[in-house]
């Protein structure tokens, strides 16, 4: 999105993970109270770095990594006060080169505010990440995993890092569950508008409920055109006690992972078009954990589940 300052004049710009295809233009220059720039994770925007960038004498935060962008970053930037300036530079196989000390090409974690080293994993990889406040472990090592870019995982940890407001720490005991619910968020379309609010506890996200210190313990979207599949990450909100996705457009399968949620007391997915088995994982939490109740579209004659546990089944 865009964000003006109480003069309108274009502040802030970010655009990450929606898609954008192209050559950067150069009239972005013209926007002389830039201060912030976000076009990472857009596969398809490519070219160079305009040279025009260096009349962006305000700008302090470039976000261009995880794009096709190729060459090398202008010189002029690295005179620059820009504190942070993330390209794919990083070795051993860059696809721009940077000499500005704002680049962070090494993956080095001895300049300020910098994640933990970039790994010399195949790519494509998440990058070495800005933080506004340096932290002993890095946001990306508490999420675990090395999201590939593209995937919900890699969008909610992008947003997690950069657009997200709430401040939460490696140590937060929030993390894990702002993160799941960011996944779930890019994993299904249609979720509702107030989803994902940079500024909004999860607690207040529509259709979840917290219990009074905050943790997820209730999802519920019945009925709400849902497109798209359950994230595995699901299993990780594990004070979850009802799980309701009735009357959706689901696809694919019954996450085993749900079956880490021992506190889970009803799971509710019918109605959907989800397919296969609901996984033994899952029917064991009735006599070892505190499943009640499991109903999914095994009924009929041509069931489109198969259930062990479910009450419903034939």
């Amino acid at each position: 999105g865009v964000q003006c300052d109480k003069s309108n004049n274009v502040i802030k710009i970010d655009l990450a993970t929606i898609g954008l295809a192209g050559s950067i233009p150069s009239e972005i220059a013209e926007l002389s109270h830039l201060t912030y720039l976000d076009l990472s994770s857009n596969g398809f925007v490519e070219g160079r770095i305009p040279d025009e960038f260096k009349n962006l004498h305000a700008l302090d935060h470039l976000f261009l990594d995880n794009t096709n962008l190729s060459g090398e970053v202008p010189s002029a930037l690295c005179r620059m006060n820009i504190e942070v300036l993330l390209v794919d530079c990083y070795q051993p196989d860059p696809k721009i080169s940077c000499e500005c000390d704002a680049c962070q090409c090494d993956g080095s974690d001895t300049k300020p505010f910098v994640n933990t080293p970039r790994p010399p994993t195949e790519s494509p990889t998440l990058p070495p990440t800005h933080f506004k406040n340096p932290q002993k472990h890095s946001i990306k090592e508490v999420i675990g995993g090395n999201p590939r870019p593209g995937t919900p995982e890699y969008d909610a940890l992008h947003w997690l890092i950069h657009t997200d407001k709430q401040g939460l720490g490696p140590n937060s005991p929030r993390l894990i569950q702002r993160y799941v619910l960011a996944v779930l968020f890019y994993s299904v379309r249609n979720l509702p508008d107030d989803w994902l609010q940079p500024d909004a506890n999860e607690c207040l996200f529509l259709g979840v409920l917290c219990s009074d210190d905050g943790v997820v313990t209730k999802i519920t979207m019945v009925d709400d055109e849902l497109v798209g599949s359950l994230p595995t990450d699901l299993g990780r909100l594990s004070n979850v006690t009802f799980l309701n996705f009735n009357k959706n457009k689901l696809f694919g399968g019954v996450p085993t992972e749900l079956g880490l949620l021992t506190n889970l007391e009803y799971l509710v997915l019918y109605n959907n078009d989800l397919s296969g088995t609901v996984p033994p994982e899952i029917c064991k939490l009735t006599s070892q954990g505190a499943l009640v109740g499991v109903e999914v579209d095994c009924d009929g004659t041509k069931p489109e589940i198969s259930c062990d546990c479910c009450g419903n089944c034939p």
